[in-house]
């Protein structure tokens, strides 16, 4: 802690060296740490929420989006409510033209 002294000093006509001092001195007021550290530590905090905030508001809107496309792809589907488009039938014909015999039916195994 750094206080100051404040004085003045001047020579009279016999050449005598002449000082006034104020008696008190002064000192500035001490640091307060614990705002200075609170005001950090809370900003931080703050600053993180706010950020887990608006990545939280980001992905909230990004989903809503995708779910409306989910949707209105599903509505406009073209295949039946009860039927995969995906889904292959486990039974396959095949038929040889060269062949002359009847067209033979196979069952897979997947």
């Amino acid at each position: 802690m750094k206080c100051r002294f404040i004085f003045k000093y001047a020579f009279d006509q016999d050449n005598q060296l002449l000082v006034w001092t104020k008696m008190v001195k002064e000192c500035p007021e001490p640091v307060d740490v614990i705002a200075i550290v609170s005001g950090v530590s809370g900003g931080v905090v703050a600053t993180g929420l706010f950020l887990l905030m608006l990545w939280k508001l980001l992905t909230v809107i990004h989903d809503r989006r995708e779910w409306a496309k989910f949707e209105k792809d599903r509505l406009m589907a073209k295949w039946n409510q009860g039927q995969n488009p995906l889904y292959k039938e486990v039974e396959t014909t095949y038929q040889n033209p060269a062949y002359g015999g009847t067209a033979r039916s196979f069952e897979h195994m997947e």
